[in-house]
């Protein structure tokens, strides 16, 4: 009776060693160097990464279709699919880079349109040309032409500012910086 029982877990075991199989991924690149880390996942939810070798195994497999998908950033993610049956199941997957294409980049510069949308009065940049066209004697008779900005003769030649009521103790004016 022990040698019937004996007969039959042995039985037992060996087919349910023979429904179970291994499926060997070793996964590279282009120039087939292991690629590590890469994610490797089996149909049946089951996922792995690939060691400093590139290799992963799913163990205990049963005998079926299957679908392995390996991803990896950087690279085409890659599908491979196929019946397991008798015998271990050896792929090696080459993994392609992904190229992308980035599209032109423009810097632009709006300060002085910010500037005159966010200001609560009026706002003028003098530039060089400004000056150079309204030329007057003196910086402050130069500018005089704009809107809010006057200027007090002082002397021959010379001028303060008063720009929007402000007298000239009250404003700073900086020229070349």
């Amino acid at each position: 009776m022990k040698f019937f029982m004996m007969l039959c877990c042995m039985a037992a075991y060996l087919t349910a060693r023979t429904q179970f199989r291994q499926i060997i991924i070793t996964v590279c690149d282009d120039n087939l160097s292991p690629v590590t880390g890469a994610l490797i996942e089996l149909k049946t939810s089951t996922a792995g990464i690939s060691d400093s070798t590139g290799r992963y195994i799913f163990r205990q497999v049963s005998s079926g279709p299957y679908q392995v998908t390996v991803s990896m950033q950087g690279y085409k993610k890659v599908v491979e699919s196929g019946v397991l049956k008798n015998s271990d199941v050896f792929l090696i997957i080459r993994l392609h880079p992904e190229n992308h294409t980035l599209q032109e980049v423009i810097v632009q510069n709006h300060s002085v349109a910010k500037r005159k949308r966010e200001a609560l009065l009026n706002m003028d940049v003098v530039k060089a040309g400004f000056i150079q066209q309204h030329l007057g004697g003196s910086l402050m008779q130069s500018l005089q032409r704009l809107p809010g900005v006057k200027s007090i003769g002082i002397g021959s030649g010379q001028s303060k500012p008063l720009i929007r009521g402000l007298g000239f103790n009250r404003v700073i004016v900086l020229d070349r910086g």
